[in-house]
């Protein structure tokens, strides 16, 4: 008997606002907006994901109506009080699939990826903000497990606008058989639909706790941004979870650190991007990619 293929449900979260433009000032994603950004990520996954190994379709968490032509998309629309959508409406949402993944519109689909199904979660590193003594009082704040994993950062400076890769460059430069401290980039994220409810009721709960956290140590009112407190919630779910492979959710940042890897790594071992701040004189090889699949957009 043939074994049943995994089914993932593939999840955005956003609104079509066409004027509002991606969330970087310079480089390819400037120009281009988020339902466009979408299409680019939808194209390139249908086109290149064609397995053997696991199904999928695609849907988009919404809370503004809106009704893409030609396109086998699921629309789920939700009331928020919020000014746009979060990621824990998707993770909320009731599906038929055996897993969820949650993309940022960023991406783009390449080779197919290989999927730890034995995993209830998968997650993609960046870098943490914080050392190990704040991260308790944060869990203590928030009421999220504390991961045994100790960040890679120790010094004692703690900045909410502070962006870190110090998890995600370690993984990609060692290549560790071990969990490191579940600090996320949420640009992708796989969870076992059974548990897609439970974390998605945590991540709402808790990003209210941290943004008031912030409010108070900061002085700084971030909205309810959850992309810090991602990998505590998943963690605080499931000891279950690992990282996903090499090359997915592999990211493109302008910062000097990324500079090697970005230009150096094999493209062949790339199965998802996620161009978060890409420039056109040094990623060449990227913008080309993301200019194919706008290109089909446009026409």
């Amino acid at each position: 008997m043939d074994k049943i293929k995994p089914h993932i449900s593939i999840f955005y979260n956003f609104d079509n606002i066409p004027h509002i433009k991606g969330t970087t000032k310079k480089g390819i994603k400037s120009e281009i907006n988020f339902f466009d950004q979408f299409l680019i990520s939808y194209y390139s996954i249908n086109e290149n994901w064609i397995n053997n190994k696991f199904t999928f379709d695609f849907y988009i968490t919404h809370s503004l109506p809106f009704h893409p032509d030609k396109l086998n998309v699921n629309l789920r629309q939700v009331d928020t009080h919020l000014n746009h959508v979060k990621r824990y409406h998707s993770l909320l949402e009731g599906v038929e699939c055996d897993y969820k993944l949650l993309l940022d519109n960023d991406t783009v689909g390449l080779k197919v990826p290989n999927f730890d199904f034995t995993k209830d979660a998968l997650i993609g590193y960046s870098g943490s903000k914080y050392n190990y003594q704040e991260w308790e009082k944060i869990c203590r704040c928030v009421c999220l497990e504390l991961p045994p994993q100790h960040p890679i950062k120790t010094n004692e400076e703690a900045r909410y606008y502070k962006f870190e890769a110090d998890e995600y460059l370690f993984y990609y430069n060692n290549f560790p058989n071990y969990n490191l401290f579940p600090s996320v980039n949420a640009g992708a994220l796989l969870i076992k639909n059974s548990l897609s409810k439970s974390l998605g009721e945590l991540l709402k709960e808790s990003s209210i706790k941290y943004h008031n956290y912030i409010l108070e140590r900061d002085k700084v009112n971030i909205g309810y941004v959850s992309q810090d407190i991602y990998g505590l919630c998943v963690n605080h779910i499931t000891k279950n979870w690992s990282h996903l492979e090499h090359g997915f959710n592999f990211l493109l940042s302008g910062l000097p650190s990324f500079q090697s890897l970005v230009t150096n790594y094999p493209l062949n071992k790339i199965s998802l991007f996620h161009y978060i701040n890409t420039k056109f004189d040094e990623d060449y090889r990227f913008i080309s990619i993301i200019q194919k699949y706008k290109q089909k957009v446009l026409n």
